[in-house]
């Protein structure tokens, strides 16, 4: 496991990264913390749902190659 600042200070360094496929978990995944009383929750999953799944889209997509950059994002992404 590396976090995503070591990896971006790597690559910006032109360091040569090899991938181990050893590490992933695709049990592991993002969250949102809300308060167990929270009205959001039933708009949460909503959003989330939608149109087949909101990680799934393709506006999704675009979201991670913004602001990660292509390489990351498809990295990431290839574990949905």
């Amino acid at each position: 496991y590396v976090d995503i600042y070591n990896y971006w200070r790597a690559r910006d360094r032109g360091e040569i990264l090899t991938r181990h496929r050893i590490a992933d978990d695709p049990g592991e995944e993002f969250g949102v913390i809300m308060p167990l009383e929270s009205d959001w929750q039933e708009l949460m999953e909503l959003f989330f749902e939608e149109d087949g799944g909101f990680l799934y889209s393709g506006r999704y997509r675009d979201i991670m190659e913004t602001h990660l950059g292509p390489e990351l994002a498809e990295l990431l992404l290839e574990v949905l």
